[in-house]
């Protein structure tokens, strides 16, 4: 990921992602959807990995959440703190560690959203249980909205139809390899292109 291309982006990207289309097909929807299904106080404490300009994570917040969010553009970072005043929101790389300032934190609900298609199979699996173990143990859970298919052939096919849009840098989910890896994993496809995954 270019930290400058996410930079530039951050002006236009709310717009983006309301689009219809590849690559954010239904993703407005699924949020509206997740929030209407899940019970959440003033106690549920949220944080979001790659929160970018708070698109997701401020739905939460509008909802009466304590959130928390990182992200490796301070200008996409900008954005969500205009949306968000009182959220805890700080510049770090999901490339790295866990930050030492969540590091003995526990969260209700962790999010990615539209993040984790820029790492290969095996770091998303990486990521994933590292930030796995910020859950609240009695009922956390954690919900990734992104590019994926059920299926290796869902992916060559939509792949084949698309390729004026598809970018091979980038790894998309394929929801039967990841939930070979994760024992508790719900899947739900939202559109073509779309898919939730909550893991617990």
């Amino acid at each position: 990921m270019k930290k400058e291309l996410f930079d530039k982006w951050s002006n236009q990207y709310d717009q983006s992602v309301i689009e219809k289309g590849f690559p954010f097909s239904g993703y407005e929807k699924a949020i509206v959807n997740l929030i209407k299904s899940i019970r959440i106080t003033h106690s549920t404490q949220v944080l979001e990995m790659g929160v970018g300009t708070g698109f997701l994570l401020s739905k939460f917040y509008q909802n009466g959440a304590q959130c928390y969010g990182f992200d490796f553009s301070d200008k996409m970072l900008a954005f969500a703190e205009e949306k968000m005043p009182s959220a805890f929101l700080f510049q770090h790389d999901l490339k790295q560690d866990i930050p030492e300032k969540i590091k003995r934190a526990k969260f209700s609900i962790i999010l990615a959203g539209y993040v984790l298609h820029h790492f290969n199979l095996q770091e998303k699996i990486e990521i994933i249980r590292q930030y796995l173990s910020l859950l609240k143990k009695e009922d956390g859970r954690m919900y990734i909205f992104d590019v994926s298919f059920k299926t290796k052939e869902d992916h060559d096919l939509y792949r084949e139809e698309h390729l004026d849009l598809w970018d091979d840098a980038e790894s998309y989910f394929i929801a039967e390899e990841i939930k070979d890896h994760f024992e508790n994993c719900e899947y739900k496809q939202f559109s073509l292109c779309g898919g939730l995954y909550t893991i617990s």
